[in-house]
């Protein structure tokens, strides 16, 4: 039976576990594959991958696709095969990679699919460390007409396109990265079998983080935070979750700080949920940020937040402090003190707990997926 769902086609580089942009195109395909017929079209193949519906279509390049300069040029040829074999009604593409990719493609082949561009991070600072060579390429592209509408996770970052990009308020929309409470929910109940000695002593105060082991997530100050703190708090602890470049190095700081019994690695975990549940603070300690998940999470999960006033996100998701403690980046002294402060009161930690799971419905999928489907249903409407 021919189906007269309208077709929505999804890219980005990767979808592999791990990363919260690939964690909300897994998350759109399932919610909206009832009502449209969803695709996802990722320059690598990983065998690690979210969750998704919908067809899955991959350049199968191996490697990070960061790294494939010889892809350049037979990238744009191979997205629009998926392009003409799938026939969208509208591209959405995630990623400043996917951005270039899917407005160029648009333009090199005169293409009159609609396209939404979703962009993550704060080009102020990304496009100065990681993507030099991006900034004056999406500097033009995010301004021709080929992007429909520029979608960004914080309100920050559109101030960013606006301001330094030039971009028109009217094609800029903000959609808060979404959280799945009922997952979520149901996820934290699992059980712990490894370290459940340390989550299950309740003397012990437990601060966990979650991030990429790179230099972006501040693990070094938060480490020499930590240490400050077990001065006043000798049976505490400190739990980080991730994998990175840096890790034997974030080792090595560990040991010269004589941490050995007090900080965990837990490396790469499947479900993080059912630690955060069982932590009682909940640190992040980034130079910059997109809109972080890990707070989103943290919030679910009723965890008193400290968190670096970093651009961009952190403010916007604790409201400027309402819902959880600020501090600013790279200052060690005063994430040592808001560190010694919540594990110092249990009174004000129960309260930050109640605070974090009111703001945790805040950005529910239910209102987020609601945003999304009235910006699909506004663009394939007048096609």
């Amino acid at each position: 039976m021919y189906s007269m769902k309208k077709k929505i086609l999804m890219i980005i580089p990767s979808l592999e576990r791990g990363g919260g942009v690939e964690r909300v195109v897994s998350e759109l395909s399932k919610r909206f594959s009832s009502k449209f017929e969803m695709a996802i079209l990722t320059f690598i193949q990983s065998i690690d991958l979210y969750s998704h519906e919908g067809t899955l279509y991959s350049l199968s390049e191996k490697g990070h696709y960061l790294k494939k300069y010889f892809n350049f040029l037979s990238r744009f040829w191979r997205i629009h095969q998926v392009i003409k074999i799938y026939s969208p009604d509208l591209i959405l593409s995630f990623m400043e990679l996917a951005n270039f990719y899917s407005i160029a493609t648009k333009i090199i082949f005169r293409l009159k699919i609609p396209l939404v561009i979703s962009t993550h991070c704060n080009p102020r600072i990304v496009y100065d460390i990681e993507l030099r060579y991006f900034k004056p390429l999406m500097r033009f592209l995010y301004s021709l007409k080929a992007a429909d509408k520029i979608i960004t996770i914080s309100k920050e970052i559109k101030t960013i396109l606006i301001k330094d990009f030039k971009i028109p308020v009217n094609k800029i929309d903000t959609i808060y990265n979404g959280i799945n409470l009922k997952t979520i929910t149901e996820l934290k109940k699992e059980k712990i079998s490894k370290y459940r000695e340390i989550f299950e002593d309740h003397d012990k105060i437990k601060f966990l983080t979650i991030g990429r082991l790179e230099e972006l997530k501040g693990h070094f100050n938060l480490i020499s935070a930590f240490k400050k703190t077990i001065t006043q708090f000798p049976d505490s602890v400190l739990i980080i979750i991730g994998k990175g470049s840096l890790k034997k190095h974030i080792k090595r700081k560990i040991k010269n700080l004589s941490l050995n019994n007090h900080v965990l690695l837990l490396g790469q975990v499947n479900n993080p949920f059912k630690y955060l549940s069982r932590a009682d603070i909940f640190v992040l300690s980034s130079h910059y940020e997109g809109l972080p998940m890990v707070l989103l999470e943290a919030l679910v999960c009723g965890l008193p937040i400290i968190s670096t006033d970093c651009p961009t996100g952190p403010r916007e998701i604790l409201a400027k402090g309402k819902y959880g403690m600020l501090v600013n980046v790279g200052d060690v002294e005063e994430l040592a003190k808001k560190m010694i402060l919540l594990a110092s009161d249990d009174g004000l930690r129960k309260k930050m707990s109640k605070m974090a799971l009111k703001r945790a419905k805040f950005f529910d999928y239910n209102r987020i997926e609601k945003q999304w489907h009235a910006l699909f249903n506004s663009i394939l409407n007048e096609l």
